[in-house]
């Protein structure tokens, strides 16, 4: 069990909750709309939500905010996806996402995406002249064709 320690910023601000029993993301709500920047001809528009919590995440952890899965039905992207909060971050929460329609899709008071928490192992990188032989080498970004 991980305990995060969460400070509830706005009055509408919601605990994230999981919304069913096997579910791996918390659903988070928004509590506001920070700042909107409609469409300009074809440019995206740009919105960023107020979550409405602060976390304290312990060192070694990591909160990660996602796209729910239903943002396939919309004209959105999360625009940093993941969005990454540190275990020094003490500042609100937020959301900034792209939107490709005349309005909004999410509002104050709905589920905009989720948080996941996973743990940020030490690493120790080693330089080396020559890494191992592999059938896919160094082919990338659909190289495959399929």
């Amino acid at each position: 069990m991980l305990d995060i320690k969460i400070k509830l910023l706005h009055p509408d601000a919601v605990v994230p909750y999981k919304a069913t029993e096997g579910a791996f993301g918390y659903d988070v709500k928004a509590t506001n709309i920070i700042s909107n920047h409609a469409p300009f001809q074809t440019l995206p528009g740009k919105v960023m939500y107020g979550l409405g919590f602060a976390l304290e995440i312990p060192l070694g952890e990591g909160a990660f905010l996602l796209p729910r899965s239903s943002i396939n039905k919309q004209y959105m992207l999360l625009a940093n996806s993941p969005g990454l909060g540190d275990p020094d971050y003490r500042g609100e929460l937020k959301a900034c996402f792209y939107y490709f329609s005349e309005e909004l899709i999410y509002k104050p008071g709905e589920r905009v995406c989720q948080m996941v928490f996973l743990p940020d192992p030490e690493v120790r990188f080693i330089v080396v002249d020559e890494l191992s032989k592999t059938v896919r080498g160094e082919g990338g970004f659909g190289h495959t064709g399929k």
